[in-house]
């Protein structure tokens, strides 16, 4: 499997970053931003005006907020444009995600990236997978594009489970009927969008195209940031994608956390960590906090800035506060309970700690059938009750298997968080599209 480009690294380029405020997706755009600046390239991000204060702890980062586009003014449960919490029923979340951001507003995002090219032509242009405005704008323009995946690959291949459903590999008949029923009828509800796309495509001088994801096919890369050792990875990779790893950064906010124990207090650490969005979580906050305060441990909870941690009702073992940074806490934790979003995921299991996983929606059911398959965590639904989700941390601290099998996933996405290849991969771009036009 081709994992990342080798050879000539170009300096002084200029990149122009494209994304949107939702949670999770931010802190890896910002990670990638970062490195690119150390590597001696000029780098602009294109994004919600909520993210201007985040940018800016990135040193040399520019900064520009969307005119045109959806732009979130800041990170508050009110002002969340996806709102995708609402809906209970798969295909409508999907379908919600489609629709507000997908193709919505897409030629919205087409004209606040091409007027960033106007502004400054960029050498290259990268862009979150679900902005497809943005890709169409890069395509318009001829620069190249980089489409990046914050997470693991979702779109239809052989031999491979669904997106959004949270199924295992099924090998067999069997399995690949069941794969591509589902895959059938996820592309259905893409491209009930298709006709709006195309629109937007032949406003700016584009051809049509049979299907919505084509749009991110045309990519001239498509950047999976996970480990291929935690994904489901689909066999042929498709020739433009590139495993590239996780970026492990956390989210940004202060910087320091003093530990509300004494030294010496020997429970194990337990650490709680919901979505960064509102996702109607609290009622599932204050079982897993109730469950924490029926157990010998020491319960840290970090509700994210769209909860008011006074909230949550805490037992005298559990302390509950709005942001502390994990990689501050994973080092001394025994078990994290999450709701399965990857970045929360990939730092838990870069840290050798297992999990307890509770998905909601989005990527969350897939991230989280992936822990189980890999046998680092337990999986339970968002409605499980509270004994269910004591018994559940308990075995996960009683049972040597689950951090065995941490430890080994750990291990590999270290390995392939360091190699960089994110990076390279841009640059390699940069470089193909400089010798096209020698």
């Amino acid at each position: 499997m081709t994992m990342h480009s080798s050879g000539p690294q170009p300096r002084g380029g200029d990149v122009l970053v494209v994304n949107w405020e939702n949670g999770g997706n931010m802190p890896p755009f910002l990670g990638l931003a970062r490195r690119l600046i150390e590597r001696g390239h000029r780098v602009r991000l294109l994004s919600d005006e909520a993210n201007r204060q985040d940018a800016a702890q990135v040193e040399q980062l520019e900064f520009a907020p969307y005119s045109r586009a959806p732009s979130r003014p800041d990170k508050s449960a009110g002002s969340d444009i996806l709102r995708d919490w609402q809906y209970v029923f798969a295909p409508r979340r999907l379908n919600r995600l489609v629709a507000a951001i997908m193709v919505g507003p897409a030629g919205a995002y087409a004209d606040d990236v091409l007027e960033q090219i106007d502004r400054r032509r960029p050498d290259v242009l990268v862009v979150n997978e679900a902005l497809l405005g943005g890709l169409i704008a890069g395509e318009s323009s001829g620069v190249p594009v980089v489409a990046v995946s914050p997470h693991t690959y979702q779109y239809p291949a052989s031999g491979r489970p669904p997106f959004g459903v949270g199924l295992a590999p099924l090998g067999g008949v069997v399995g690949t009927s069941r794969d591509r029923v589902f895959d059938w009828f996820a592309t259905g509800v893409y491209d009930r969008h298709l006709g709006r796309l195309n629109a937007v495509r032949s406003r700016y001088g584009l051809h049509r195209v049979k299907h919505v994801l084509d749009v991110v096919r045309r990519a001239d890369r498509l950047l999976v940031m996970t480990s291929p050792a935690f994904d489901f990875v689909p066999v042929p990779l498709p020739h433009h994608v590139r495993y590239v790893g996780p970026i492990l950064d956390d989210p940004i906010g202060p910087n320091a956390w003093v530990s509300p124990w004494e030294a010496n207090d020997e429970r194990p650490l337990v650490l709680v960590g919901l979505s960064t969005t509102f996702m109607g979580q609290v009622a599932l906050l204050q079982r897993i906090v109730t469950a924490l305060g029926e157990l010998p441990v020491r319960g840290l909870v970090t509700v994210g800035p769209a909860i008011n941690p006074e909230s949550i009702a805490t037992p005298a073992n559990v302390w509950a506060t709005s942001f502390v940074p994990h990689s501050q806490v994973l080092p001394s934790a025994a078990v994290m309970v999450t709701h399965g979003g990857h970045g929360s995921i990939m730092r838990a299991l870069a840290h050798d700690v297992p999990l307890v996983v509770m998905p909601m929606a989005r990527d969350q059911l897939d991230n989280a059938v992936r822990v189980a398959v890999r046998g680092a965590g337990l999986q339970l639904k968002p409605s499980a009750p509270v004994p269910a989700i004591r018994r559940a941390v308990a075995r996960t601290l009683a049972e040597p298997s689950f951090h065995a099998a941490a430890e080994r996933l750990g291990a590999q996405i270290r390995l392939d968080a360091a190699k960089g290849s994110a990076v390279h991969e841009i640059e390699a771009v940069m470089i193909q599209a400089h010798q096209s036009e020698k």
